[in-house]
């Protein structure tokens, strides 16, 4: 743990990072509108002075200028096949200004795409791409590797794997995290924190965001779940433009004071990111120096996690269980899906899992026919696109193991490795290589074992094995493995015995797939409670059951009063009391907990579900067959997918859901669009308006207008997207040429602000009057209004808002 970093440098006392780069550069160089990074090759002794001068400042490591030096990011400047170069000279300007009085630290950056299932980058190529910039950075000579201002989990696994496999290099890894305290994906900093333990980075924490205030909690969350060393690097509060130059609102002394409430969190690692400067971290230097860190002496968790969540497994946590459904086996629809590889049962099959409590989903594509490395990426992409589960990617076959652990964002769990060399040297390196969860199976060539003892020297096989490859007792789970009390009633009691001895003699987590008890006998439900509460006796830390099954989940509620998880019996009185039968019986058989569809659903209400729960794969079937069945596309607009929009975004604005499924819900209507496209053009006033939209000049961001083009295109919107980096004179024309009703201007930068003012003044002397709505990152309210803009939104849900104000102010002022 930090090993390496504990090598490189004395933890004990703050070490102090440097500040902001870009922030700084574009003081220095004002007219500058290139790509930052190829300053390195352009410009090099600017780089080599503002390194020396955090040198001078303090900084006992200083960070390269090559944070937007993937071949993504340098594709908007046409640059992309200089990334070999341009980040080699990123490092050795670094080691040129360091001279040996500070550590190299190569800096990585985001690509600036959403990672799948909610955007169009695999894991594959956000593992090439990273792993490209870390050789080049190993090359040149770096002491060790930042990445940093990383939003979504998915892309920081990419980033840690490409660069601990290409490199060995210690790595920091840092996550910008909103106001919220959770990423703009969703992330919070405890799952954050589970998921980069496993990888085994050497420091973890946050940089950018709002500013220390903002980062104070995120890190406090932090302090309490780690022992690993922490960073945070934080802007100096929020920029803004004030008589053309950038300010940001927070002063070097305002700025240091927080330096001893992080060190009191024992956070580790000190700096600055946007708005800092080597002033900002003398000033640190002055208030930390002499201080030490708050040691820290966390117990260790066993967790897995989704991308939003953790599930935290054993004494005092809420009951964690497996969920068994989603397998072929004797279910013809799961294996229709996987077959054609359209996923729409499994994604229904997960979501009744999932509304029914369950916080682990088994997957499970072990089918002849197939390729089951396939199948398992597509299954379990279109499960996290509808539910906020973790998984147990179920397979004993490393390309089929190896595709569920990189379509996964988050912590899972591989299922399963058993006594036998061959599945443990093809499998152990898999769970350690991706930060994954392991379960071995009391199973070796002989077979099952009859007694405990036997079954208990395979399970120390296993453990002995997965220690040697670096899997931590905490994330080593054993299936003590249960037989049919119909056949092998002599064993029942044995695998109960398996659990109390592993418990003992190994320290790690014991389960039970203990719905395997009943096969073959009546009253399923009964032997399948009975034998869960027995397991829970016997110290079983997690079981693989059916949880539809009513009795089991009541089994489970007892559970969470004895084991203190429902404090003061609260949940369990709330249920039961005054109740005879505690839960409602619906589906095939008595004893089922299921949902199902509802009755008398209508295919209206059916495709705003389908928007709702981002449902791209039958969309268009629903809309398709509400075509069929005389439904006109305005009914289908207005009474199914403007409603599932506004759902939606109701809930993004609750922070009920994150940007992910925001983007996702978005798609979906796009998808049902194309179908309904052909037949709208004929409805007289479906058009809500034009609008032409940009990212102003110098800037290459548009992530943020991708999103709010998308966003009002689906609420009905004609859009004119002329994309990133526009010239005013091209926004002019455009504006003309499509007779715009609103022209929306995105930037980023503060450097690009100043061009909105510009496509505002070119319009009025053009005597153009569309409406003006500006937005991003480092746009204000305040800025809007002083410039002259008729309208300002934060994100994509309040730019439609703004839009549809504004057109309804147009449709006043003509009548």
């Amino acid at each position: 743990m930090g090993s390496k970093m504990g090598d490189l440098i004395d933890l004990k006392h703050p070490v102090l990072l440097d500040g902001g780069m870009g922030t700084i550069l574009q003081k220095l160089l004002p007219h500058y509108k290139g790509c930052p990074e190829y300053l390195n090759l352009d410009k090099p002794e600017v780089i080599i002075e503002t390194h020396r001068d955090y040198i001078k400042a303090g900084s006992h490591i200083i960070q390269t200028n090559t944070f937007g030096g993937n071949r993504v990011k340098l594709a908007g400047y046409n640059l992309q096949d200089q990334v070999e170069k341009i980040n080699y000279q990123g490092v050795r300007l670094a080691r040129q200004a360091a001279e040996g009085g500070a550590l190299v630290s190569a800096s990585l950056g985001p690509t600036g795409r959403f990672m799948e299932p909610f955007g169009d980058l695999s894991f594959q190529e956000a593992y090439e791409i990273f792993a490209e910039q870390a050789r080049a950075f190993s090359r040149a000579g770096a002491d060790l590797i930042t990445i940093e201002t990383m939003s979504d989990l998915g892309e920081v696994k990419a980033a840690v794997i490409a660069v601990k496999e290409n490199t060995s290099l210690p790595l920091i890894c840092q996550m910008t995290f909103t106001e919220t305290g959770r990423t703009i994906a969703g992330t919070d900093p405890a799952t954050f924190v589970h998921v980069v333990e496993a990888l085994e980075v050497d420091a973890l924490g946050a940089n950018c965001s709002g500013g220390p205030k903002e980062l104070l909690p995120v890190l406090e969350e932090m302090s309490r779940i780690t022992n690993f060393p922490l960073s945070v690097q934080p802007n100096a509060g929020l920029p803004q433009l004030v008589a053309g130059e950038t300010v940001f609102n927070l002063s070097k002394e305002e700025f240091a004071r927080y330096g001893e409430k992080f060190l009191s969190l024992g956070v580790n690692l000190l700096g600055g990111c946007c708005g800092t400067d080597p002033e900002f971290i003398k000033t640190l230097k002055e208030k930390v120096s002499g201080k030490v860190p708050q040691k820290r002496n966390n117990p260790e968790y066993t967790v897995l996690t989704s991308r939003e969540r953790s599930i935290y497994i054993g004494r005092g946590f809420e009951p964690a269980y497996v969920g068994d459904k989603i397998n072929p086996t004797g279910r013809p629809l799961i294996a229709r899906d996987l077959k054609t590889g359209k996923m729409e049962n499994v994604c229904r099959e997960a979501k009744e899992q999932w509304e029914a409590g369950t916080p682990i989903l088994d997957v499970n594509v072990g089918m002849a026919g197939i390729n089951q490395a396939e199948a398992m990426y597509k299954a379990i992409q279109g499960i996290q696109r509808v539910v906020d589960c973790s998984v147990a990617v179920d397979s004993t076959t490393p390309q089929v193991v190896e595709a569920g652990l990189q379509a996964f964002i988050g912590k899972p769990l591989v299922n399963s490795v058993n006594g036998e060399d061959k599945s443990l040297e093809a499998l152990l390196p898999l769970a350690k290589k991706y930060g994954a969860a392991l379960l071995g199976l009391v199973i070796d060539e002989k077979g099952i074992p009859a007694t405990a003892r036997e079954r208990l020297k395979i399970a120390e096989k296993i453990v002995e094995r997965a220690l040697e490859y670096g899997i931590k007792r905490k994330d080593i789970f054993i299936d003590c493995l249960v037989l049919t009390a119909s056949v092998h009633q002599e064993m029942v009691l044995e695998s109960l015995e398996t659990i109390r001895l592993v418990k003992e003699k190994l320290q790690v987590n014991a389960l039970l797939g203990a719905t395997n008890i009943s096969h073959g006998m009546p009253c399923r439900e009964i032997l399948n409670a009975t034998y869960i509460a027995m397991g829970y006796g016997a110290g079983m830390d997690m079981p693989i059951l059916d949880p539809f099954d009513i009795r089991i989940r009541e089994v489970i509620d007892v559970f969470r009063v004895f084991n203190g998880s429902d404090s003061y019996a609260r949940d369990y009185i709330q249920k039961y009391g005054g109740k005879k039968v505690p839960y409602f019986y619906q589906g095939e058989k008595e004893g089922k907990l299921r949902k199902g569809e509802e009755s008398g659903e209508t295919i209206f209400s059916k495709i705003k579900k389908g928007v709702v729960n981002g449902e791209k794969e039958i969309i268009t079937s629903l809309v398709e067959k509400a075509l069929e069945g005389k439904a006109s596309p305005g009914e289908i607009m207005d009474q199914a997918l403007i409603p599932g929009m506004e759902e939606v975004g109701e809930e993004y604005e609750k922070g009920e859901i994150f940007l992910p499924q925001l983007l996702l819900a978005a798609e979906t209507v796009k998808g049902a669009l194309k179908v309904l496209k052909p037949y709208l053009s004929d409805e007289p006033g479906r058009n809500k308006g034009r609008v032409v939209i940009c990212t102003v000049e110098g800037d290459i961001h548009d992530i943020g207008k991708n999103i709010v083009a998308m966003i009002m295109e689906n609420h009905g919107f004609e859009v004119v997207d002329l994309g990133r980096d526009v010239p005013s004179s091209r926004v002019i024309e455009a504006a003309r040429e499509y007779e715009a009703d609103i022209v929306a201007l995105s930037a980023l930068m503060t450097t690009t602000m100043n061009e909105m003012p510009r496509v505002i003044q070119g319009l009025d002397r053009e005597g153009l009057e569309p409406f003006i709505m500006v937005g991003g990152a480092v746009v204000t309210a305040d800025y809007a209004q002083e410039i002259g803009a008729h309208g300002f939104a934060r994100d994509a849900q309040g730019a439609l808002k703004e839009a549809e104000r504004l057109m309804k102010e147009k449709r006043k002022s003509k009548k």
